[in-house]
């Protein structure tokens, strides 16, 4: 009765699959049911078929169908999928011995093919073909699969090739290799090269790729003579000349081996290496062992003592650590010293930071006491073999005050990442010279200290003053008689200081280069050489020819109240003083009058005109045009927003005003500039910006808590998103509560204050809502910006989802959650995205992930700045696994997985595009790998797709007993970028993270309840095969529907589920609520809501 239930179930269930080629199984989808065949041409359909056999020979074996094999003759039989025409354009192939019968788990495969086909019209490049030696009557089992689960059609094709034919251009036997470079047609007549006609006609006639002399068959051979070493003539025609041909290996002539082979400069065997430099010379005569403190290249290798880090490893003696590895014992260092050093084993400098970043890697000090002229401190004389840093101090080691820093500063053909510091030392002080290097650059450097003598020596071609001007180039020379004195019309430099005539400054007064009156204003030259003809000239303002603007002057200045008034300045002279800004120039005035009390606010901002930059300045009228040091009552320039329509470099000044009363207005263009604009005045009742505007979405109470510092209004409106919450609040308040509760993402709230005379000022802020709702497994920080072509936070957020995974998504920074991580997620994931749009974290947050790693949570980091031009400091830097960085370049294109030989396995994947987010301006950090507070446990994971360099880090951390925490990967890449199936890259990062920190790991769930509805019955089956056939959803729970727990989902847990049910078969375990006890497989359990 069992029984019968059990098939009566099995044919009610069987109505859930689908008919047709869509969901039905291959005939020959196991290998128990192949389909035998012999050679020939076999359709194949892997759409439904399931992965039945072994794939320890290709892990990429998905998807498989099963043929057996049996030759009908003994040979290399060809056994591929070449010729395509199918559906299926990517597929495995594996061959297996027949006589051991169909193969299980770890046996051993006769040949496995994978992308071998050329990709020729008709066939794919991604097919796969084998050859292997077969015997007539043996059996051969042939699985042939998708690519990581492809499916479709497609025709598996069997034969034995033809014999090589040797001059058709065909590869006959299938073996690659065309006509005469086919082994097989080794004395074929047309493959004969080796007789004064084939050693001459221009031809590979043996197609072994080398032609006539070149070919060494031809050796001797007319035209092609024997090579004679010590001609400088190729003899036998090969392209190689005396001892770089292979002929000469042997004669003396070619030897160098000796004393004095070894020391003459010649490289006497032609292997590209002269005496030391060559192998052969390692320990003879002048090439002996590298001594590690006398300055000379004892062995020959082009390094020098402690440079020579293979000879002289740091820590023997000569290479220790400097002496002024510390500021309290700096090295004197006077005018014009020269002094070379390593910063190798020196530490990072103590220092506080000067201008440029200090480095990480080692700092050496010096001390110089200053002369009270100009002094250079510089690296740039090319003998530096790394990226160096100066900073310089004034003071001691206690209480440094910063002089000046650079990084990268040379000029003169020297190397663009040398530093150079100027500045002008006061005679008697102490200066303290930091040598160091960018990041962790550290090595060789040669610094250099100059002072300048005195004043400028006018003949001596020296630029004595170090002001970068020489001689009479240099100001200080004007009226020094070897400089001689401007004649004004003869078109000659006469002081040679590069200025002739009207142009150099000293004709200023001369009558000549004058332009200012009636005629010389309207006579068309440009007679004081200032570029600027006639009325087009600011001097000739105001002349007959040249009226200026109506309110050029101050007495003459514009009657204006509020609103927007036009003003050109391209006719007027500076006419008012310019105390309050010197670049004051061509102004033009106007005399405000106020309408009411509050705060004006005066601008040209919104631009419109001709003139783009402008300077402002406002006096009280009560006491009248201002003269020469009257105060202002405020100025603006460059104090404008650049907003389209308006100008950064235009002015805007605010300034508190009383009804009835009047203000001077002055507006004038920088340091000449000439143009046409708009003066607008606007008067607020209160402030002109709302201050301290603040608003914090609170989790607990569902409330936005706004608040906001009182300007004055009166009334105050609140809006969200552009919608108003609360309009006309009374003047003075200065918080407001909304008690919507919010899902999460982000929201604009804006507080405008209102005057009763109807203007208004308005601030917003953007409040991230990002609130638990309980039970989530993993947390993600979001900090970089949307403004890049990727948004790998919400690529990670749809992998997750898909993974079954419940997370939170917070946009904010890791610190601002540092007591709400541990005992709640097992995950935490970063993404920091890439410069410009990145958001790098600050050393308290690396110090929150570092705590986190700490208590066993798993942590993953994306940033592609992280470590190179702006490393962030801090705690996590001992977990990373990320020991250096280059700043990179933009050639990561496509992204390949490494085996980190930590159990962790990324190298299935290769070349996989890399999509950028600042596609061309990319900066990929290329990383070093290595060891560090974390424990040994550390392998590089990602590279660029060809190996170029490393991406990414992965780290199984251990505390300082050696038990393990928080595993750790890391890459200088973007999740979101990432070309391949980003589902599936997620479930493998999953597994390398593990879970830790008192999550919810391993949740209580009952096996076999695919449904999660409480109970273990028919329905469950149902469901399972309704997700595998039908199009049904998949259980919140993986392993509860694994009722078999082989860790996978298939048709054949629905077959166990159903034996248990109705044949006696075993239960499913835990039978109740339970944790899996067997939690090894890449199955979860997202959510189970019968078990606790």
């Amino acid at each position: 009765m069992k029984r019968f239930i059990f098939f009566a179930a099995i044919l009610a269930i069987s109505a859930l699959i689908p008919l047709g080629n869509a969901g039905a199984q291959p005939l020959n989808d196991e290998c128990l049911t192949a389909e035998a065949v012999g050679e020939g041409s076999f359709p194949w359909d892997n759409t439904g078929s399931l992965i039945e056999g072994p794939i320890d020979c290709d892990a990429n074996m998905a998807t498989d169908v099963w043929f057996l094999y049996t030759p009908t003759a003994s040979g290399n039989a060809v056994i591929e999928t070449c010729l395509g025409g199918g559906t299926n354009d990517d597929t495995v192939l594996i061959v297996y011995d027949g006589l051991a019968g169909c193969p299980t788990a770890g046996a051993p495969c006769l040949a496995s093919g994978d992308d071998e086909c050329e990709n020729v019209a008709g066939g794919a490049g991604f097919m796969s073909q084998v050859q292997i030696p077969v015997i007539a009557g043996d059996n051969y089992y042939v699985q042939v699969g998708g690519w990581n689960g492809a499916q479709g059609d497609g025709t598996l094709n069997i034969f034995f090739p033809a014999a090589e034919i040797c001059d058709d251009g065909v590869d006959n036997d299938v073996d690659g290799l065309i006509d005469c470079f086919d082994p097989d047609c080794v004395g074929a007549p047309n493959c004969f090269e080796g007789d004064a006609a084939t050693c001459g006609d221009g031809l590979d006639n043996d197609g072994d790729g080398t032609i006539d002399c070149l070919d060494i068959d031809c050796a001797g051979i007319p035209p092609c003579g024997i090579e004679i070493c010590d001609d400088g003539i190729d003899n036998d025609g090969d392209g190689v000349i005396d001892c770089f041909d292979t002929d000469c290996i042997g004669d003396p002539f070619c030897f160098e081996g000796d004393a004095a082979t070894c020391g003459d400069g010649i490289d006497n065997d032609g292997d590209g290496a002269i005496d030391c430099a060559d192998a052969d010379c390692g320990g003879i005569g002048p090439c002996g062992l590298e001594i590690c403190d006398d300055g000379l290249d004892n062995d020959g290798d082009g390094l020098i003592d402690c440079v020579d880090t293979v000879d002289c490893p740091v820590g023997v003696p000569g290479c220790l650590a400097p002496d002024n590895n510390e500021c309290d014992t700096a090295t004197p260092i006077a005018c014009g010293d020269i002094v070379t050093g390593f910063t190798n084993l020196a530490t990072p400098s103590t220092l506080p930071t000067c201008i440029t970043t200090n480095g990480t890697g080692g700092a050496v000090y010096y001390t110089h006491t200053g002369t009270g002229f100009t002094t250079i401190a510089t690296t740039c004389s090319g003998t530096a073999q790394y990226d160096t840093k100066i900073s310089v101090y004034e003071g001691d080691c206690l209480t440094p005050i910063c002089v000046g820093g650079n990084d990268d500063n040379c000029t003169g053909g020297s190397s663009g990442l040398l530093s150079t510091v100027l500045w002008d030392s006061v005679a008697g002080v102490e200066y303290i010279i930091v040598v160091h290097g960018f990041g962790a650059s550290q090595g060789l450097y040669e610094l250099t200290l100059t002072c300048a003598s005195g004043g400028e020596i006018c003949d001596n071609g020296v630029d004595d003053d170090l002001d970068g001007d020489i001689d009479c180039l240099d100001a200080d020379c004007g009226g020094d008689p070897v400089c001689g004195t401007e004649i004004c019309d003869d078109g000659i430099d006469n002081d040679g200081d590069t200025l002739a005539d009207c142009a150099d400054p000293d004709c200023a007064t001369a009558p000549l280069c004058f332009e200012g009156d009636d005629v010389s204003c309207a006579d068309g030259i440009d007679n004081d050489l200032d570029g600027l003809t006639d009325c087009f000239d600011p001097d000739c303002v105001n002349t007959t020819p040249c009226p200026g603007a109506a309110n050029d002057t101050c007495d003459n200045a514009e009657l204006v109240s509020e609103g927007n008034f036009a003003w050109d300045n391209t006719v007027s002279t500076t006419a008012g003083p310019v105390d309050c800004d010197a670049n004051m120039t061509n102004d033009v005035w106007f005399l405000y009058t106020a309408t009411l009390d509050g705060t004006a606010v005066i601008q040209t901002c919104d631009g419109g005109g001709s003139s783009d930059d402008t300077v402002l300045i406002v006096y009280d009228g009560l006491a009248g045009c201002p003269t020469a040091g009257a105060t202002c009552l405020a100025s603006g320039d460059d104090n404008c927003t650049n907003v389209a329509g308006g100008a950064a470099f235009m002015s805007s000044a605010e300034i508190p005003v009383i009804s009835g009363e009047s203000y001077y207005i002055q507006v004038g263009g920088w340091n000449g500039t000439l143009g046409a604009g708009f003066l607008d005045i606007n008067v607020s009742c209160g402030a002109t910006a709302i201050g301290n505007f603040i608003a914090i979405y609170d989790c607990a109470t569902s409330t936005s808590n706004l608040t906001w510092d009182d300007g004055g209004f009166d009334t105050y409106d609140v809006l969200r998103d552009g919608v108003v919450l609360a309009a006309g609040l009374a003047a003075g308040t200065t918080s407001y509560t909304d008690s919507t509760a919010l899902s999460n993402g982000t929201y604009e709230y804006t507080v405008t204050g209102n005057c009763a005379s109807g203007s208004a000022v308005s601030a917003s802020v953007f409040v991230n809502v990002s609130c638990a709702s309980g039970g989530e497994t993993d947390i993600i920080f979001k900090t970089e910006t949307d403004l890049g072509q990727i948004n790998s936070s919400a690529a990670l957020e749809a992998a997750l989802t898909a993974n079954g995974l419940s997370f939170l998504t917070v946009v904010d920074f890791p610190a601002s959650q540092l007591g709400n991580v541990i005992g709640t997620y097992e995950r935490v994931w970063v993404c920091s995205g890439t410069f410009p749009e990145d958001g790098p974290l600050t050393t308290a947050d690396s110090d929150a992930l570092a705590l986190w790693v700490e208590a066993g949570i798993g942590v993953y980091f994306e940033g592609g700045d992280m470590w190179g031009f702006a490393p962030t400091v801090g705690a996590f830097e001992g977990y990373d696994g990320i020991i250096s960085a280059l700043d990179g370049d933009d050639t990561f294109l496509s992204v390949s997985g490494l085996d980190t030989l930590l159990g962790v396995d990324f190298s299935g994947i290769q070349n996989v595009p890399y999509n950028q987010d600042a596609a061309g301006n990319d900066w990929t950090d290329q990383l070093t790998v290595g060891p560090e507070a974390g424990g040994p446990n550390v392998g590089a994971i990602w590279q660029e797709g060809n190996g170029a360099y490393i991406t990414g880090a992965y780290s199984q951390n251990q505390d300082l007993a050696g038990s393990p925490i928080g595993n750790v990967l890391v890459q200088s890449w973007e999740f979101g970028g990432y070309g391949g199936d980003q589902v599936l890259l997620a479930a493998d990062i999953i597994a390398a993270l593990g879970g830790g920190g008192g999550g919810p790991t391993l949740p209580e769930f009952v096996r076999g309840d695919c449904n999660a509805d409480g109970g273990f019955n028919i329905a469950d089956s149902i469901f399972l095969l309704a997700a595998l056939f039908s199009g049904g959803p998949a259980g919140t729970c993986l392993d509860s529907c694994d009722a078999n727990d082989d860790g996978g989902i298939n048709i054949a847990d629905a077959i166990y589920a159903l034996a248990a049910l109705f044949s006696g078969g075993p239960a499913p375990t835990p039978t109740s609520c339970g944790i899996d006890q067997t939690d090894t497989d890449p199955l979860d359990c997202a959510s189970f809501p019968p078990c606790p």
